[in-house]
């Protein structure tokens, strides 16, 4: 199994169910403070940043398999397109509709 397969139950369970650190700390049988502190030590970014990048990534591929940006931002859990336009510019430097009316520029990731 590729690594990318076996990481997606785990990314769809920290969007979906384990949207803060105190969750999954809860999970760990850690402190909040701690978690947090050996999160960034292990990963080199912090908890609350991953959780954004995966939700801008589940945006991401609705949009590339066909899906409005708007469409994209509520399966991502964020509040509009605009939301989600906001989020994506400060996070990669581009708007989503960039992205999309480039596609052809950017690889496949699968």
């Amino acid at each position: 199994m590729e690594a990318g397969h076996s990481r997606r139950p785990i990314q769809r369970q920290l969007r979906t169910t384990y949207r803060t650190v105190k969750q999954l700390a809860d999970v760990a049988g850690m402190s909040a403070r701690n978690f947090a502190r050996i999160f960034v030590q292990e990963t080199g970014v912090a908890f609350r940043s991953y959780v954004l990048w995966l939700r801008l990534n589940v945006a991401i591929e609705r949009s590339m398999a066909g899906g409005s940006w708007t469409e994209a931002a509520h399966e991502a859990g964020f509040a509009d397109s605009a939301h989600l336009s906001r989020t994506f510019k400060r996070m990669f430097g581009i708007n989503p509709a960039t992205l999309t009316r480039d596609r052809d520029r950017f690889p496949d990731p699968a």
